[in-house]
This record gives C-alpha cells, structure tokens and sequence, in this order.
C-alpha cells in the first residue's frame, strides 16, 4: 500500500531531472536581468556610489533552499569599499510573489539612518534594505528596480559616512 508521501517521491522520480533544469533556466534569467539592470545604470547617475568599472556584478548562490535570487554590484562611497546589492526575494516575501528589494554592504554605517529615512512610496524599509512589493499584473522588473535604484541614491545623496562621501 502506497502512502501519499510514496506517490509523491513516484512522480517526483520522473519530473525532477526537468524540474531541475527548468529551475536552473529560470534563476540563470533572473540573474541576467538584474546583473543587466546594474550595467545599464552605469552610464546614469549613481550619485555618491561609484562603481568598480573592473568588476562585473556577480550573484551569490542560495535559490534551492533560500529564494532569493540577485546581483550585487562592487564599489566605493568616498574612501569606502560598499556593495549595492538588488534581489528578487522570495525569503521574506509574505506570499507567493516575490518582494524586490535593494541593500547595502556593510549596512552597520547606514542601518539606522535607512530605517528613519522618508522613502516614497511604494518602497519602505525592510529589515536590512529596502523593498518593494510588485504589482504581479503588471511585470516590469527593470522598471521595478530602477525605482529602487533611485531611491537609495537619494538616500545615499543626504546621508554621510565617516571616511565616506
């Protein structure tokens, strides 16, 4: 006698090599996308962050077990060494979609002053950077992310770090 769990390992012995590659094909995308949202805005104004033109964006690993999937770009404010880093967050996303969500590291020298800043809405602070909630009918992750994008170097233009801009 099978029990549910033993039908569902069954079927899961027949689909996961597609579910596998299907799941690698679209992380692989998504990080395409955001890695090309981070190079298309080096021609525009990054404000008091200043790209390293030597390092492409990379993206750390975590998609199986943690959904998070991003891009994290390498630079300086001032003399500072920083990350900007932007994700499509499914960890700490209430629902089945995903929040998009924008961070930097280190966040010590500017967690406070974030987490009091006036965002404009629809961003808000979120623990550790900031987020927005996408509209799921109306798809436009660069759109999405360049909002994001803006209003962190708005933060980062009225907000100053010792050693830093």
């Amino acid at each position: 006698m099978h029990s549910e769990i033993d039908e569902f390992v069954s079927v899961g012995m027949a689909k996961y090599r597609r579910a596998s590659a299907v799941l690698v094909a679209f992380g692989k995308e998504i990080e395409r996308r955001l890695h090309s949202v981070l190079l298309s805005r080096r021609t525009m104004d990054w404000g008091s962050f200043i790209p390293d033109d030597a390092k492409l964006p990379r993206s750390t690993k975590f998609w199986s077990e943690y959904p998070f999937l991003n891009a994290k770009m390498s630079g300086k404010i001032g003399d500072t060494s920083v990350h900007v880093m932007i994700a499509v967050n499914w960890y700490q996303a209430e629902g089945e979609y995903p929040l998009y969500c924008a961070y930097l590291e280190p966040l010590a020298p500017y967690e406070s002053a974030m987490a009091a800043f006036d965002w404009v809405l629809p961003v808000k602070w979120e623990k550790n950077g900031i987020a927005l909630h996408p509209n799921e009918e109306d798809f436009a992750l660069e759109r999405d992310f360049g909002l994001l994008l803006d209003e962190l170097m708005r933060f980062l233009k009225g907000h100053r770090v010792e050693g830093g801009a």
